[in-house]
């Protein structure tokens, strides 16, 4: 199995088996929102996957983007329940 290191824009149209998405954007800009607010962007980032996806992102530019909510499925939600509740030492 072979590494591929791709953009968005590249990899439409070619699935992978897993997928590691990392978002660059340490801040979010509606200015230079680019690929974080651009539905169809966003879109093929979550559909060339077939079986599991990783997302590396600063989480404070994600909520601010609606659409990365809706997209995936309630990820950043998930997120934010996960980070509620208590740690164990």
């Amino acid at each position: 199995m072979g590494i591929v290191l791709a953009t968005v824009d590249s990899i439409q149209g070619r699935d992978k088996d897993a997928l590691v998405l990392l978002t660059t954007r340490t801040h979010y800009d509606p200015e230079e929102g680019e690929f974080l607010d651009d539905p169809h962007r966003v879109n093929v980032a979550f559909a060339r996957c077939r079986h599991g996806q990783f997302i590396l992102c600063q989480q404070v530019s994600l909520v601010a983007v609606l659409i990365w909510d809706q997209n995936a499925g309630g990820v950043l939600s998930a997120i934010e329940e996960m980070e509620e509740k208590p740690q164990d030492d």
